[in-house]
């Protein structure tokens, strides 16, 4: 009898926090699971000796999963016995050569998305080691329900952390010319960074040519899931001009809650978003040249190439905005749609299932 041994960081709250533990409450009806919380608490090489050190007692034959970033899972090869799987969102379309390596030492990468599976053929590694688990959403969270329809706002909202990826400064620029001459709608910010302590939002919006701030409600600080979920259910709509994704929380979340969603027609979402669930925002690919990931990475500053990702067309944001102000019963609609897709394909335990039926093959094998 096969088992795995389930290793993430289960308490951060973000990203790979909120994967890792929403999964394996799904992933547990399905499969037996042994759950190890990695927080750096200890060096790698010391946590996966502790983690082969406990399997070896348990009966059957190990599976090991780590959720996160290759250099996360780096020393899984080499300490642990079974069939080690890394399990990780691509969000760029070039990997880096020391995740590269890191990837080749594995059995199998999995990824949410089949942009992500395409990216990593196209970067060298073998498409028979890969692997497409979505990601997901939870339900008694993340629903939608009748809104409102005398309110004296209409009301936009977008999350995700202030960084070039997320290309929020072409949507505020976008909102602030779209809505020039209307008194009746706000924009909800919740942009906070954690990892970028200095920045100063206020000057970001100024920056943007923001001239009446009393539109913008900002966000500066992390609010709760709970917060988010009922910001989606009070608000008329959300916007998302990411450059690039790995998978997409925030957008998945909000599709989930009923909101007609503008995104952009690239990356990972292009697995879940279509003409009928979702306004599609168009995009240029260009070449991304933005230095500011390599802090977060601790990849070498020396590194240049960075790939491509995409440049949203602003027009066509500013076209979206005024369709979706002006048509809202339409809006609405296909609002509604993207909610009972994402309630039928892609909740956290559509992905536990699509899990299942890999890891049984691979127990098979």
């Amino acid at each position: 009898m096969h088992y795995l041994n389930y290793i993430g960081d289960f308490r951060s709250g973000f990203g790979y926090g909120v994967h890792t533990a929403n999964f394996y409450e799904a992933l547990k009806k399905h499969y037996p699971l042994i759950k190890y919380e990695y927080e750096g608490q200890m060096s790698q090489a010391d946590f996966y000796d502790m983690v082969r050190q406990r399997s070896a007692s348990v009966p059957g034959k190990s599976i090991n999963m780590h959720i996160g970033s290759p250099v996360d899972y780096q020393y899984m090869q080499d300490h642990l016995g079974g069939i080690t799987i890394g399990f990780t969102p691509v969000d760029y379309d070039y990997i880096y050569p020391i995740a590269r390596e890191v990837y080749e030492t594995i059995d199998r990468i999995w990824v949410p998305t089949s942009w992500g599976k395409k990216i990593l053929i196209n970067n060298g590694l073998s498409e028979k080691k890969i692997d497409v688990v979505p990601e997901g959403f939870d339900p008694e969270v993340f629903f939608s329900t009748e809104r409102k329809l005398d309110k004296p706002y209409f009301e936009f909202i977008t999350v995700g952390k202030l960084e070039d990826r997320k290309g929020l400064d072409i949507l505020v620029k976008a909102f602030e010319k779209a809505f020039e001459n209307e008194k009746a709608v706000r924009l909800h910010l919740l942009i906070a960074n954690k990892f970028d302590p200095n920045i100063d939002y206020e000057a970001f919006l100024a920056a943007c040519g923001v001239k009446h701030r009393e539109k913008y409600i900002l966000y500066p600080d992390i609010v709760s899931t709970q917060t988010i979920a009922d910001l989606y259910r009070s608000c008329d709509a959300d916007v998302f001009t990411t450059r690039s994704e790995g998978w997409g929380l925030p957008i998945v979340d909000a599709m989930a809650s009923g909101l007609p969603t503008i995104v952009t027609n690239y990356s990972a979402q292009t697995d879940y978003i279509h003409q009928k669930n979702a306004y599609l925002l168009d995009y240029k690919e260009v070449r991304n040249q933005s230095k500011q990931f390599l802090t977060f990475s601790g990849l070498p500053h020396a590194l240049e190439y960075f790939g491509n990702w995409a440049e949203p067309d602003s027009d066509h944001l500013i076209a979206l905005f005024r369709k979706i102000f002006k048509y809202r019963e339409k809006a609405r609609k296909i609002g509604d749609a993207s909610a009972q897709d994402m309630l039928k394909n892609w909740t956290w335990d559509c992905a536990a299932k699509k899990a299942k039926l890999i890891l049984d093959h691979i127990s098979s094998a």
